[in-house]
């Protein structure tokens, strides 16, 4: 039997050797947001609470801006789980947490600047939907990762770091829609 078949992969990894140049250390500080993911313990809690801020900022802007604002941090959260995956070689390393940036983002794309519950219930909701992985996350999630012994694309890894936080903010986005609505 391979032993590099049940041989688990840490998702935490980061190989500080690793970074070099700056289309690394570019990657590096997007895809933590800035370190956020690179704190210790639930390091997609600590993404989402660091997006707050930014979503917060621009809840007075139009929606369609501020979806083209989350759209463009998906662009630039793809690329940076592609370098990830090109430089630690894991797919959806735990450091990435600009996927629960955009999540939350999406979630709270309809919250106004003063209504403090519903940022608190879009924190809630995105976390629930992010750790439960109702389908179709988790399939996504599991698809990201791909098939044990068979290579990966970057650009697969990296929308797939995305694209399970996406799909969890839209589904905390609707339940905030039917919520507030009563």
């Amino acid at each position: 039997m391979d032993a590099n078949k049940n041989k688990r992969v840490d998702r935490r990894i980061l190989i500080w050797d690793r970074v070099r140049g700056p289309s690394a250390w570019t990657a590096v500080l997007s895809g933590t947001f800035f370190g956020a993911g690179l704190l210790p313990k639930m390091p997609g809690t600590w993404g989402t609470l660091a997006a707050l801020p930014l979503a917060w900022w621009i809840a007075p802007a139009a929606w369609p801006i501020k979806l083209v604002v989350w759209l463009l941090l998906l662009l630039i959260g793809t690329w940076s789980g592609k370098r990830f995956f090109e430089l630690f070689d894991v797919p959806d390393n735990q450091n990435i947490v600009i996927d629960e940036v955009v999540g939350v983002g999406l979630t709270s794309l309809f919250v106004a600047r003063e209504d403090w519950k519903l940022w608190i219930a879009a924190f809630v909701f995105f976390r629930i939907f992010d750790i439960v992985k109702l389908p179709p996350v988790g399939m996504v999630d599991r698809w990201s990762k791909g098939k044990p012994g068979e290579p990966l694309n970057g650009w697969v890894a990296g929308f797939g770091v995305m694209a399970d936080d996406v799909i969890a903010g839209i589904q905390g986005l609707l339940i905030l829609l039917l919520i507030s609505r009563f």
